[in-house]
């Protein structure tokens, strides 16, 4: 049983190995690409660019020529893998140090420990393939085809290659698809052109927002913002400068509440505050600072200073069994009583819902 083992892998290492230089060259070209490739993907994250694919290639094109230049020979047999092992050996490395601190940002230093550290292993492990291999082709060993595979440390070996590389490629999957999905989970509840969230992400902190009102008790407020005369600024300065003021916009809604509350833009100059844990007093508060803070701010774009002015609704929530297109409801007529009211101004929400003829007339 034993010399059956033993035939068998020696057979099995000669078809893996034993090929000819036109391969080799294409197994270096292939492999070499495959892990930039790989490196990239992971940095793709922070907008990293690795070097040009020009040079990728170039460089993977010039170790597959000397791979190929070897030849057939019973010298450059003996080289031939060593310089395979080092090579890749090495570039795996370099590409691990080089994209660890990226990835970590993405995944954590425990997780990245995780993706990388088969690959660390691996790594070592082809770059020590490499060295002995090398030292066996100068001091005059064997072929490296004829490795005795009897010995324990290519049993060894070769599984840690086995096990080495599939946990690295597993992993690169499972973490990047993970993260993958997050992304466009993310944007699919967000604005583009603002980073707010949308109204599918604001529904999502509304569901939540009733879940804690049912258990605890404690309100939440929905704050409806609209821009005023905003058809004017498109008009008046292009539409460019309309996305510029939402933009900033945005942004100062942003900073004007909590890390627990939401801003969701849901629309046009349209847009939703959810104050959660807030009750009527504190969120006209809010409001109001926002208002004020709107009516003072001058916005520069090119050679204009753009004013502009805010009207909002605000609903507090009435009960557990208040619906969140109720709610929604309130605060959005109560917006549009502020803007037919005469703009820049604050309005709260009735406990009941107003007509619909007076969005009609809006």
């Amino acid at each position: 049983m034993r010399a059956l083992r033993c035939a068998l892998l020696s057979r099995l290492y000669r078809m893996v190995f034993d090929i000819t230089p036109p391969l080799y060259a294409a197994m270096a070209l292939f492999m070499i690409q495959g892990y930039c490739y790989i490196g990239s993907a992971a940095a793709d994250f922070h907008s990293f660019r690795y070097p040009s694919q020009l040079k990728l290639w170039i460089f993977s094109a010039s170790i597959a020529t000397l791979v190929l230049w070897m030849g057939e020979s019973p010298a450059s047999e003996k080289l031939r893998l060593p310089l395979l092992y080092l090579v890749n050996g090495t570039i795996l490395l370099v590409i691990i140090l080089r994209f660890h601190s990226v990835v970590a940002a993405e995944f954590g230093e425990l997780g990245t420990w995780h993706l990388h550290g088969p690959g660390l292993l691996l790594a070592v492990m082809q770059i020590g393939r490499g060295v002995t291999g090398g030292q066996e082709a100068f001091t005059g060993g064997n072929d490296l085809p004829e490795l005795d595979v009897t010995g324990m440390s290519n049993y060894v070996m070769a599984l840690g290659f086995m096990v080495s590389a599939g946990i690295l490629n597993i992993t690169y999957v499972v973490r990047v698809g993970i993260r993958l999905v997050g992304r466009l989970t993310d944007l699919s509840i967000r604005d583009p052109l603002t980073g707010l969230v949308n109204r599918r992400g604001l529904e999502t902190e509304m569901q939540a927002a009733y879940q804690r009102y049912i258990r605890s008790g404690r309100p939440f407020v929905l704050i409806s913002i609209d821009i005023d005369h905003f058809k004017r600024v498109n008009d008046t300065y292009g539409h460019v400068a309309g996305d510029f003021v939402l933009c900033q916009l945005s942004k100062l809604m942003s900073d004007s509440i909590r890390a627990t509350d939401t801003a969701a833009r849901i629309g046009g100059e349209e847009f939703l505050l959810l104050l959660t844990d807030t009750d009527l007093s504190h969120a006209m508060i809010i409001a109001d600072r926002l208002r004020q803070q709107v009516a003072d701010l001058q916005l520069s774009w090119t050679d204009y200073l753009i004013a502009t002015s805010i009207s909002l609704g605000v609903a507090e929530t009435l009960s557990s069994a208040e619906s969140m297109e109720s709610l929604i409801q309130r605060a959005d007529a109560a917006l549009y009583k502020a803007k037919l009211g005469g703009r820049n101004r604050i309005v709260v929400a009735e406990s009941s819902v107003i007509s619909n003829d007076l969005f009609a007339s809006a």
